[in-house]
């Protein structure tokens, strides 16, 4: 997908200059950290089957912009840096979350952009997730 594509520098440029970037993150706020809490035991499965999928593709999106930035620490996930894009991501993001896109395990970004986090370095709330 997106994230084998981000390995070469071409298809990387084409893909953000597409616009790739905004369905991507989109899916990045689809994530529900309560369903990794949940047993297995739920009489909705349907709505549960749909959830986990978003979480799936909210993960493969994690990774995905991080390749797509160039700044993955994983050396088989390594890609041409995109530092205009990186940048762009660090004022979208800000800074700290930015950071964690260099990160193979995903989880901490997720939970970073869809719970409210009040840290020293990290300001996340509802109000920024509409914008």
């Amino acid at each position: 997908g997106v994230a084998n594509m981000a390995r070469s520098a071409d298809l990387q440029n084409s893909l953000v200059g597409s616009g790739i970037i905004w369905p991507i993150a989109r899916c990045l706020l689809g994530y529900d950290p309560t369903l990794e809490k949940l047993s297995g035991e739920q009489d909705e499965e349907d709505a549960e089957m749909s959830q986990s999928a978003s979480n799936t593709h909210a993960r493969l999106a994690a990774r995905a912009l991080g390749m797509l930035c160039g700044v993955m620490k994983e050396p088989k996930l390594s890609t041409p840096p995109n530092h205009a894009l990186y940048d762009a991501m660090k004022v979208i993001l800000t800074k700290p979350l930015a950071k964690l896109l260099r990160n193979k395990r995903t989880k901490e970004l997720l939970l970073s952009l869809n719970c409210n986090v009040e840290t020293p370095n990290r300001i996340w709330g509802v109000r920024m997730r509409e914008e």
